[in-house]
């Protein structure tokens, strides 16, 4: 059934309302209203799709934070794959947007080769564009896949590049995803000590945003490095679990957390280019929802 003209403007509106509010402290409040209309939502972009493409991809554009916050990978990625494959000619703006949040998507569904093909068609658009904030979605796509190819060395490179892009521009937030990725392969090479300053900044810039899941995530991150200098307590978090108890037993490790069977659109996120690493102890934001690095 099609949506009508006021049915089409409303979907279209409540979409660009949320877009903004998908990223931090009400991300959560904000995806649970575009849940109820759901349906509604896949009308307008099945109608768009045969009639107004471009619109439909601009449409889609709005929605991958609401995506990666559900878990609804393989679905958008299949909106935006029919929606470039449906207009001959897109703009290079709108391409280069497709295309990375492509890769972005691929990644969480473990196609790497696939998000790094899109990612590097993106950062050679964005590149050419002179787009800072596109290139620096782009290179943070790629550091992701560096971090799951083990490949520290190579991350550090695109992250700093992207982090001295995001300084020129001015833009805090745009900074959050390499800093966080740049902290993961720094102590991935063995750098404790500068991966301990790296995720400091990381939550001093998250709490600013009050964004408690990158908060939780770099807080147990950090608490892994300390752990490499036995410094217990100088993680809260961690402490009262793994500070010894008087007892003849061994205290238990900290717990780390299973992904929930369920329905592919309400799992629970992974914390992990691959889940938390064997002997590393690692979680990586994998969800992290960065402007442009909402991959």
């Amino acid at each position: 059934m099609a949506p009508t003209k006021t049915d089409l403007d409303s979907v279209i509106q409540e979409v660009r309302s949320a877009e903004s509010h998908l990223r931090g402290a009400d991300a959560e409040s904000w995806a649970t209203r575009l849940d109820r209309d759901h349906d509604r939502i896949e009308q307008a972009l099945d109608w768009l799709l045969k009639n107004d493409p471009t619109s439909g991809l601009e449409l889609a554009l709005a929605l991958p934070d609401y995506w990666h916050l559900r878990g609804r990978w393989a679905e958008g990625r299949d909106w935006l794959e029919r929606f470039l494959t449906a207009i001959s000619a897109p703009t290079p703006t709108l391409r280069c947007r497709a295309v990375s949040s492509i890769s972005g998507l691929a990644f969480r569904l473990g196609e790497n080769e696939k998000a790094r093909q899109f990612g590097n068609e993106a950062l050679e658009i964005a590149r050419r564009l002179g787009d800072k904030p596109l290139i620096v979605g782009a290179l943070t796509r790629l550091a992701r896949v560096g971090l799951r190819d083990n490949n520290p060395r190579q991350t550090m490179i695109l992250c700093r590049e992207a982090l001295a892009l995001a300084e020129e521009a001015g833009d805090e937030e745009l900074s959050l995803s390499p800093l966080h990725c740049l902290a993961e392969a720094t102590r991935m090479d063995g750098d404790y000590e500068g991966a301990r300053q790296l995720y400091h900044r990381s939550l001093d810039l998250n709490r600013k945003r009050g964004d408690e899941l990158v908060i939780g995530v770099e807080t147990s991150n950090l608490g892994a490095v300390e752990l490499r200098f036995g410094n217990i307590d100088r993680n809260p978090p961690l402490a009262g679990v793994l500070r010894p108890r008087p007892s003849n037993r061994k205290p238990l490790p900290a717990a780390v957390p299973r992904r929930r069977a369920g329905r592919s659109g309400c799992r629970q996120r992974r914390l992990g280019p691959g889940g938390p690493s064997p002997g590393r102890g690692k979680w990586t934001l994998q969800n992290q929802r960065g402007r442009n690095g909402s991959s």
